[in-house]
Parts: C-alpha cells; sequence; structure tokens
C-alpha cells in the first residue's frame, strides 16, 4: 500500500509541480499586463515629443516677435520701407544703433536681421533652423504719414518632427514707434 500514487481528479499523479494550462494562463496574464504597459509608456513618449515640439514654437515665436518688436519700436518715423510682404527696413533710433538702416526679411525658412545694411556683415538669423522653420512673415505697414503702426503676422513650424508630433502657432502684434510725429 505504500507504494500506491496519490491520483487526482484529472487522472495525473501530484508531483508538486505546475500544469501546462496554469503556466499558459499565467504567461498570457503576464503578456497582457507587459503589453498595456509599454503602451502607455509609448503614449507617455509621444506625449513628451508633442510638448517638446510645442514649447519649442512657442517659444521660437515670441523670440521672433520680441527682437522685430524691440527694433521697430526704436525706430525712426518715415524711415520704413516695405520691400515686399515678408521684407521691411527702416532707420533705427536707438543709441547703439543710431541712424542705421535695419532690415528684417524671410530667407528659407529664417527670419534674418541685418543690424546696419550698409557694411559688410551679413545678415543673421533670427530663429532656429534646428527646432523650427518660419513658413510666414507679413509685415502691413498703416498711418506712414502720420504715426505709423507695424503689424508683423507669422507662422511658425516645429521641424524634423513626426507630423502626430508637431505644432505650429501663428502670432500677430501691432507695433508703433515711440518716437512721436507732432
Amino acid at each position: 500500500m505504500k507504494n500506491i500514487k496519490k491520483i487526482n481528479k484529472f487522472g495525473f499523479g501530484d508531483e508538486g509541480g505546475y500544469s501546462l494550462i496554469e503556466l499558459l494562463v499565467s504567461i498570457t496574464v503576464f503578456v497582457m499586463i507587459i503589453s498595456v504597459n509599454s503602451n502607455i509608456f509609448i503614449s507617455a513618449i509621444k506625449g513628451q515629443e508633442k510638448a517638446i515640439a510645442t514649447q519649442n514654437v512657442s517659444d521660437s515665436a515670441r523670440y521672433l516677435m520680441e527682437v522685430m518688436s524691440k527694433e521697430l519700436r526704436v525706430a525712426r518715423i518715415n524711415s520704413f520701407v516695405l520691400n515686399g510682404a515678408s521684407d521691411i527696413s527702416f532707420v533705427s533710433g536707438a543709441e547703439h544703433r543710431l541712424n542705421k538702416t535695419i532690415r528684417f526679411y524671410l530667407d528659407n525658412g529664417n527670419v534674418m536681421f541685418d543690424d546696419d545694411t550698409t557694411d559688410t556683415n551679413p545678415a543673421k538669423p533670427i530663429t532656429s533652423t534646428k527646432n523650427v522653420t518660419v513658413q510666414s512673415l507679413v509685415f502691413t505697414l498703416n498711418n506712414q504719414l502720420t504715426q505709423p503702426k507695424i503689424t508683423v503676422v507669422v507662422n511658425v513650424n516645429s521641424k524634423g518632427t513626426d507630423p502626430k508630433s508637431s505644432d505650429s502657432i501663428i502670432l500677430q502684434t501691432t507695433i508703433s514707434p515711440r518716437e512721436l510725429n507732432l
């Protein structure tokens, strides 16, 4: 009687291991948990990419508008020349650029800034070509004979990212020079 093995209801001996069905169920549950967690992780990474693209576009557009606004505010009245919708030049009234001709223009996705058009130094890009590209830049000049108002509209897009994580922004501002025409 001592040599008789204990038989369970499935007809297998009780040897203290796991059955094939138990292993398959545990592997299936493990794979489901891993796939759900990996999907959450991938979604978090894509959300981070979108947030970085949005931040780059926003920062670049605000910086671009700030640089142009500062220069346009100190411009001399009656010195504005529109050389096209995305090209403006004017004479500066700032101390460090007194009576020098300043120019902003769009060139291959970059807004270029020439702080003295009479010298041989080339214009410098204001925006970073690595992260963003400027799709459009439009200058509109109103009331040129009295007190000029320059409206600037800029469209900035993220560059080199997945279309699902890319972003764009359109900013508009109107600037009037500090110098008064009385």
